[in-house]
């Protein structure tokens, strides 16, 4: 596995988690604010 192969894997499980942490757990963490947290 390539390093950029790796660095994808691992955004993507991030990603995950944090959506489902935000799913969950709304008010745990960042307060969902239009445009803000949008990169």
């Amino acid at each position: 596995m390539s390093q950029a192969e790796y660095l994808h894997c691992i955004s993507g499980r991030i990603f995950l988690w944090a959506f489902s942490g935000t799913m969950f757990k709304p008010t745990t963490m960042h307060t969902p604010i239009p445009g803000r947290r949008i990169r």
